[in-house]
């Protein structure tokens, strides 16, 4: 593990109880006292230099859970090495960084995976189900929104790249493709915070008449608990599927009652009729995502294949997020250009 600090500390709790899978060897973090105190608390080899690391320590694989801005130059540094990889969301800050990365995995034959860990929410899998198996009907329209606390630990890359990627990539998944056209608005809604954004609102053009609209947007406490949100909806042509991220809760809203869910039989309300609750798919198993996202790294090691999150999917995210950029900065949509990989 490299970088055990705010999310890092908790895929070092995973990779200790998944032992029929790995053995947990050794963490590095530039904060020495931190670094100490997880390898005490694991038992296990702890340095604050990433290259003593990757000198004396026997390992396969490398985990990189730092600020986004090191990204790059860790991952390299790892799979020079020889290490597989995973490498935290996102992959790089810009897309010529994350192509590198993918590059250079690719040409030394090992893994690389990026840590998209809605793909392995019990919710998304669900929804993506449904889509596939056409039980929405046609899909028409997708819909997310991702609304947190802001912290000043945040980084400086702002909420495009930090937070709305993970619709981004969660979109591309239950649609099986990509978007075309990007357009977005963002502005910087909190005091002191010095990044590019804070909230935004971006709308992805899919082949056909199909949409997708992300809202993303990082609060400013107020004193009150702020609760996260984060919640996903497709619109069919036979239905509409709404998931709460976080409890993995999904309903399934037959079309009649997507036109009239509060209205009886005579064409009177009814006030006393709430459809999400008789609308709501049990059982959906409830599965830490972060836990069922390692396991599948380790055994796209051990059993081969591509990883379930690759980095292709990680190189695709970031020229989404730089499309939605530009659109920012130009007032103007964007036909979002993919760079070949090879």
């Amino acid at each position: 593990m490299i970088g055990v600090g705010g999310w890092g500390k908790n895929h070092l709790r995973v990779y200790s109880r998944l032992k029929q899978l790995c053995t947990l060897k050794a963490l590095c973090d530039i904060d020495e006292n931190r670094a100490r105190h997880y390898g005490e608390m694991y038992k296990i080899a702890w340095y604050t230099n990433v290259a003593a690391l990757l000198e004396k320590e026997e390992i396969d694989a490398v985990n990189i859970c730092t600020p986004p801005l090191t990204h790059h130059p860790l991952a390299l540094e790892a799979i020079r090495a020889g290490k597989h990889l995973l490498v935290e969301k996102p992959m790089a800050p810009t897309a010529p960084q994350a192509i590198e990365i993918y590059r250079a995995a690719k040409n030394k034959g090992l893994q690389l995976m990026v840590g998209f860990i809605e793909r392995f929410n019990s919710g998304v899998l669900k929804v993506k189900s449904l889509i596939d198996s056409r039980d929405l009907g046609e899909v028409r329209y997708v819909s997310t929104s991702r609304i947190a606390p802001w912290t000043p630990e945040v980084d400086s890359l702002g909420v495009m790249m930090d937070t709305a990627i993970h619709d981004v990539d969660a979109v591309r998944f239950i649609l099986g493709q990509d978007p075309v056209k990007v357009y977005a608005e963002t502005s910087n809604q909190v005091e002191g915070y010095k990044g590019r954004e804070t909230s935004a609102e971006i709308l992805l053009r899919f082949q056909g008449d199909l949409s997708a609209y992300l809202v993303a947007e990082w609060l400013r406490p107020t004193g009150k608990v702020t609760r996260k949100i984060r919640h996903l909806q497709v619109t069919g042509s036979e239905g509409v599927a709404i998931l709460s991220y976080i409890p993995q809760l999904v309903w399934k809203i037959n079309a009649i009652d997507v036109l009239s869910p509060f209205v009886n039989e005579k064409g009177k309300p009814n006030y006393s009729r709430d459809p999400m609750e008789d609308n709501l798919i049990k059982p959906v198993v409830w599965k830490e995502p972060l836990e069922m996202e390692l396991r599948s790294f380790l055994q796209s090691i051990t059993e081969g294949g591509e990883p379930a999150a690759s980095g292709k999917d990680g190189v695709r995210a970031v020229e989404i997020i730089e499309s939605a950029a530009r659109a920012v900065e130009t007032g103007k949509p964007q036909t979002i250009i993919y760079r070949t990989l090879r």
